[in-house]
């Protein structure tokens, strides 16, 4: 099993191969252990987040899409709706949803494929991501400017401000008003659709 592909395991796992199951784990349990750490600050609650994203695995085995992103990057898909759903569960307080936003910021876009999501939260996730589309299409212009730059990870707020020649207290109002417009768009789904959407728009934008 060692010497075979990712691809090829995930052939014999959906045939129920549980073997080419145990080879995955060993493959990938320590990375998204680690970064489930990073995030939630506790190794009991990381531990658990991993084996959801495993025994989602085995019990999803048979419907598995082809894929063709790297296997860690569709697992870690997997992992970001884990996470989110933990923020919720834990009542997604403002320092849980700045955490969450500080996870988004940091996770590369192309470290992560289409998000794994359950189908009955699929038509949800297709709706948030149609208004985000919508509701940043129809910010004013700098307002869109600001928030693509400051979302993408790649500047601060001074490199921003320096760049449109403004105060770094402008780009933090108008990232905060363009979050606020986003929720508001989004208002009838919950925070973990919210942000898995719009991490993924921020990976295809």
């Amino acid at each position: 099993m060692k010497q075979l592909e990712d691809s090829a395991l995930l052939g014999l796992l959906r045939n129920s191969d549980y073997k080419a199951f145990d080879e995955l784990y060993l493959r990938f349990w320590k990375t998204l252990y680690m970064h489930a750490l990073k995030k939630t600050g506790s190794s009991d609650d990381a531990s658990d987040l991993v084996q959801e994203v495993f025994t989602d695995l085995w019990d999803r085995r048979k419907n598995i899409p082809e894929i063709n992103a790297p296997f860690k990057h569709y697992l870690r898909s997997i992992l970001i709706f884990k996470v989110a759903d933990y923020f919720r569960r834990k009542g997604f307080s403002e320092l849980h949803i700045a955490d969450f936003e500080e996870f988004l910021s940091n996770t590369p876009a192309e470290s992560v494929a289409t998000p794994a999501i359950h189908e009955e939260h699929r038509q949800q996730f297709d709706k948030a991501l149609a208004l985000i589309n919508k509701t940043v299409a129809n910010m004013p212009k700098k307002m869109r400017r600001i928030f693509v730059m400051s979302r993408s990870g790649k500047y601060s707020v001074s490199q921003i401000a320096e760049s449109l020649d403004i105060s770094n207290q402008t780009v933090k109002n108008q990232t905060a008003n363009a979050m606020q417009r986003l929720r508001k768009a989004t208002a009838d789904f919950s925070l973990n659709i919210f942000f898995l959407a719009l991490f993924y728009w921020l990976t295809i934008s």
